[in-house]
């Protein structure tokens, strides 16, 4: 099972064809997810594009197809707790990269990125890139 983070959405709505064949390869049985915060970073690419309401109607059609997980109470605390370890090591990485890092933990999903060198940090996290 897989979670789309914010980069790998925006490639796929710009019709990037290698994604669309490694998504399309995919049996129909395994289910692709991404955040809340994911969702959010893509209506703030939406509103500041050229055209944002056509662009806002291409996040909602992407996300139909996409189930959006909620950061939970078990994701808050493996947020919490990563984020100390992350401080203590000096490897911080940014909220909301670890918020969607602690859901992907939570749902035992692998994220697909082309941003490792953030999500690395985070203990536990299985990664792909699909680029």
């Amino acid at each position: 099972m897989y979670l789309l983070d914010t980069n790998i959405c925006v490639d796929i709505l710009r019709r990037r064809q290698s994604l669309w064949g490694r998504i399309n390869s995919l049996t129909p049985d395994i289910p692709i997810y991404t955040t809340v915060v994911n969702y959010a970073e893509l209506i703030h690419g939406a509103e500041k594009s050229r055209n944002p309401e056509q662009e806002h109607q291409r996040v909602i059609a992407l996300l139909q197809t996409i189930t959006i997980l909620l950061f939970e109470k078990e994701a808050a605390e493996i947020f919490g707790r990563e984020r100390a370890r992350l401080e203590r090591s000096g490897m911080r990485i940014s909220d909301l990269d670890l918020i969607i890092a602690s859901v992907a933990l939570q749902n035992n999903l692998i994220l697909v990125t082309h941003n490792l060198r953030e999500f690395e940090r985070v203990q536990g996290l299985k990664l792909e890139d699909w680029l």
